[in-house]
């Protein structure tokens, strides 16, 4: 049997000794080399697989057999009833054995470039390891997990355009600082943090209630959105195996794995009843900092974001908020990097402006403050809004230092 599941393996692709490298161009698919399909790790992939057994069965079974995965495949219902499981679930468990195919589940791990983590592995989170019930695996594709600084950012799936403004300008200030920004990959405030992250060339990590491969990323509309995390500077990571079409009750399971994940969590926009906030709800249990951004009293997308301002979350208008409170210096866009027109722009715009009065305020021809302005927006530290003024972004108060009350005689015809 040993010698024809090694041929399995040569037939499939399968390494008999560890995994490979992705082979995508350009991509930044972390596959590390030295994790082994062996015997043993063979069989708690095989464990893993199953979703009848609850998390806090397969970590006592992890211990009843001190991680030696081979004994996977003689657990008895004697086992799993010692480590918690019902009766109708052991015997669930003990008839799907029968047929789970452990070089098949390796196979799609490796055609999906899906890596299975396990808790003593390196690359499992240790903020996970001291929740209240972490989960007993992890599947990830992307790169390698990087939770430096992880500030989870959620919210409603029907977001408003004040909710979209806030979640890009305090992504990109938080991402800008070198926090990682973990969320959940739905539409709406997810999906704008997520990409938001990216675009201003930070970390990002999506937490999935289904599977993380491509085939059954949830939403389907953020498949793409996946991808570019996973070749990007990101990682989708789900406790579910790969192919697994996600349920409703798999949301609540996502939900605890972002509070666990993160040091801190904002709620940018949320209705009365919205899982977004049973997301706070895990991170105050946890002892997480909780923020919300405050919103329109008259706004149905900001009710549950406000009344949770009275059970004690934090006010955040902006990602010094968060970076303070967590002891992280607001990354710096040195001055040098800005020219001394584009630094006086800045500075004087405290409060929106319209371009006429800042061509008198700081003394320059139209041209001059146009070419100026544009150069700051695209670096997104500066927006026109639509009624014509200029203001400046979160992104530009959280990462430039300048003087509040500056000489506005920079700007000047060249």
């Amino acid at each position: 049997v040993y010698w024809l599941r090694n041929d399995i393996r040569s037939v499939l692709g399968i390494s008999t000794t560890s995994l490979t490298k992705s082979k995508n161009s350009g991509s930044c698919i972390y596959m590390e080399e030295s994790r082994q399909w062996d015997e043993s790790r063979l069989g708690w992939l095989t464990l893993s697989w199953n979703t009848g057994l609850s998390a806090m069965v397969k970590r006592r079974l992890y211990e009843r057999f001190d991680r030696d995965g081979t004994k996977v495949a003689k657990i008895n219902k004697q086992d799993l009833f010692a480590a918690g499981a019902t009766p109708e679930a052991s015997a669930l468990f003990i008839s799907w054995r029968s047929t789970a195919d452990a070089d098949s589940f390796a196979a799609r791990c490796e055609k999906d470039e899906v890596r299975l983590v396990l808790p003593w592995d390196d690359e499992f989170p240790k903020l996970l390891t001291t929740t209240a019930e972490p989960p007993a695996c992890l599947f990830l594709r992307g790169a390698k997990l990087s939770l430096e600084n992880s500030v989870a950012v959620v919210g409603t799936r029907r977001m408003t355009s004040y909710g979209r403004r806030a979640t890009k300008e305090l992504t990109e200030g938080l991402a800008t600082a070198g926090c990682t920004i973990v969320s959940g990959l739905a539409l709406g405030i997810d999906g704008v943090a997520h990409a938001a992250a990216l675009d201003a060339g930070g970390r990002t990590v999506a937490v999935l209630g289904g599977g993380c491969d491509t085939a059954t990323v949830y939403p389907v509309e953020h498949a793409r959105l996946a991808d570019r995390i996973a070749s990007g500077n990101g990682t989708v990571l789900s406790e579910m195996p790969p192919g697994t079409n996600c349920q409703k009750y798999h949301f609540l399971q996502r939900n605890r794995i972002i509070a666990g994940l993160s040091r801190a969590l904002v709620v940018v926009e949320a209705p009365e009843r919205s899982g977004a906030l049973v997301t706070a709800k895990y991170a105050l249990e946890e002892s997480r900092e909780v923020f919300v951004v405050p919103g329109p009293i008259t706004n149905e997308q900001s009710r549950g974001t406000n009344a949770f301002l009275k059970y004690g979350a934090a006010p955040c208008t902006e990602p010094r908020d968060i970076l303070e409170t967590l002891g992280i210096e607001a990354a710096t866009v040195a001055v040098a990097n800005l020219t001394a027109d584009e630094h006086a722009l800045i500075a004087a715009l405290d409060v929106p402006k319209y371009a006429d009065d800042l061509c008198r305020e700081l003394k320059c021809p139209a041209s001059t403050l146009s070419v100026t302005a544009s150069s700051l927006e695209l670096r997104g530290l500066l927006e026109r809004e639509a009624g014509g003024t200029y203001t400046r972004t979160n992104r530009s108060v959280a990462t430039i230092s300048f003087d509040k009350t500056p000489n506005h005689t920079y700007l000047h015809e060249h």
